[in-house]
């Protein structure tokens, strides 16, 4: 799979966790609370793509989910060869 679908694919993963959070939020709290069998039956009857813990923080350039920064989106890889170039505004290589 080449970058792009994987971005792609990453996307759909995000826009589904995003659309169907509340729906899943509101069977989990049913089950939590009132033992709820039959909503349980019906989130584990749903897609798995649906559920918050497949999303996974990837790099907005590459797509690489290891050493992610959640503040700026970007792999450390990608993160530090921004900041040597200055694109980055407010924020700049330490060295020492």
């Amino acid at each position: 799979m080449c970058t792009s679908a994987k971005r792609q694919a990453w996307k759909k993963i995000k826009d589904k966790v995003a659309r169907h959070f509340s729906a899943r939020k509101k069977l989990s709290d049913q089950v939590k609370k009132e033992g709820d069998w039959d909503a349980a039956v019906k989130l584990q009857k749903q897609s798995r793509d649906r559920s918050r813990t497949r999303h996974r923080n990837r790099c907005n350039i590459c797509g690489r989910p290891h050493a992610t920064i959640k503040k700026f989106g970007l792999c450390r890889i990608h993160l530090r060869q921004l900041l040597n170039e200055g694109k980055i505004p407010g924020a700049r290589k330490s060295s020492w």
